[in-house]
């Protein structure tokens, strides 16, 4: 079964996080990380991490696509939010 998550990703609490469960074979995430990342900054990249490690069943598989950091460059300054993130991003 394929299914579309097209809401917000990220947990909103520890609490949300915890709840999760084993659900997925399988997760692919093309360009999410550098959203991700400016929306929320490290602990928005580390809580979806850990969501998505909850997600998978044992021997599951995360294909993610990781982003340059070139391309953060070009986009931080389309928001003065992405800007104060990106001073403070450390992963």
């Amino acid at each position: 079964m394929l299914f579309n998550d097209k809401g917000d990703y990220v947990p909103r609490s520890d609490e949300e996080l915890q709840q999760q469960r084993e659900e997925y074979d399988v997760i692919l995430g093309l360009r999410i990380t550098k959203w991700i990342h400016l929306n929320y900054g490290d602990v928005g990249l580390k809580q979806t991490f850990r969501r998505m490690y909850k997600q998978l069943r044992p021997g599951g598989l995360l294909v993610l696509e990781m982003q340059p950091w070139k391309s953060y460059r070009k986009k931080k300054k389309l928001t003065v939010c992405f800007l104060e993130i990106t001073v403070n991003l450390c992963i």
